[in-house]
C-alpha cells in the first residue's frame, strides 16, 4: 500500500500527463502545429514536475512524522540528525540575540528544546518545514541529504541495484531541476521536448515509489512496530 503522499504524487503526474495531451500534435514529416504552445507547454511541465517531486518530499516528512508521533515514539529512537535539524532555528535566534535579550527566547524555546533532548519524552515537536528549511530544490544531493537524517545513508543507493539505473535516475532529476531553477530565474531558451517530459517523469516516479518502501521500513525501524504503508 502506498502512502498518502505518494497517492499524492501520481496525480500530481496524472496533472503533467493532462498537460502533455493537450500539447498540438506533430505535423508529419517534422516541426510542430503551434511551436509556441508546444514550447510553453514544455516548460510547464517542467515547473509542475519538479514542484511535484519536492512537495513529495515535504509530504512524505509530514507522514513520517505523524506515524512516529502516533505510535508514540520516544525521541531517544529518532535519528540525531533530525533532533538538531528541529533544535537549529531557535539555537540560531539565541545566537544572534544580545544577551540581556535572551530571557524572553530561553522561555519561549527551552521546553522544546529539553523535550526534544529528553530521551524519556514522546515525538511532538517535529515539523517538516524546519527540518527541510534548509532545501531550496529537489536536486538529487538534497534528496541524498533530506532521506540521510532519516538513517538511509544515500537514498539513490538504497532504492537501485544497478549503478546504470541509478545513473539514470539522478542524471534526470538533475535535468529536470536545472531546467526549472533556469526557467524559475527567468532563462527562455530553456526548453524541454515531449521525450524529455515523458523521462524526467518515468525517473520521479520510479524514485518517489523506491523511496516510499525505503521511508516505510525506516519507520518500522524506528518504532519497531510494523510498517505504516
Amino acid at each position: 500500500m502506498p502512502s498518502a503522499s505518494l497517492t499524492q504524487l501520481k496525480n500530481g503526474l496524472n496533472e503533467v500527463q493532462a498537460l502533455q495531451r493537450a500539447n498540438p500534435s506533430p505535423i508529419v514529416g517534422g516541426g510542430f502545429q503551434k511551436p509556441a504552445i508546444t514550447r510553453a507547454i514544455g516548460r510547464a511541465e517542467v515547473v509542475l514536475l519538479s514542484g511535484h517531486l519536492e512537495r513529495y518530499v515535504y509530504s512524505i516528512y509530514e507522514e513520517i512524522i505523524d506515524s512516529l508521533t502516533s505510535r508514540s515514539t520516544l525521541t531517544r529512537h529518532l535519528p540525531a540528525e533530525i533532533r538538531l535539524l528541529q533544535s537549529r532555528p531557535p539555537i540560531d535566534e539565541l545566537a544572534i540575540t544580545q544577551w540581556d535579550r535572551r530571557e524572553k527566547l530561553l522561555r519561549q524555546h527551552l521546553g522544546s528544546i529539553h523535550d526534544l533532548w529528553d530521551d524519556q519524552k514522546g515525538v511532538n515537536t517535529l515539523t517538516a518545514e524546519t527540518l527541510l528549511a534548509w532545501m531550496k530544490s529537489p536536486s538529487p544531493k538534497s534528496l541524498v541529504r533530506a532521506f540521510r537524517a532519516w538513517g538511509i545513508q544515500d537514498v539513490f543507493i538504497a532504492i537501485t541495484r544497478s549503478a546504470t539505473h541509478r545513473a539514470r535516475i539522478r542524471l534526470k532529476i538533475q535535468e529536470l531541476v536545472d531546467k526549472r531553477n533556469n526557467i524559475a530565474h527567468g532563462d527562455l531558451t530553456v526548453e524541454a521536448t515531449h521525450l524529455d517530459v515523458r523521462s524526467y517523469q518515468r525517473a520521479v516516479r520510479e524514485f518517489c515509489e523506491r523511496t516510499d518502501r525505503r521511508c516505510s521500513a525506516r519507520v518500522a525501524i524506528i518504532t519497531e512496530q510494523a510498517r505504516p504503508w
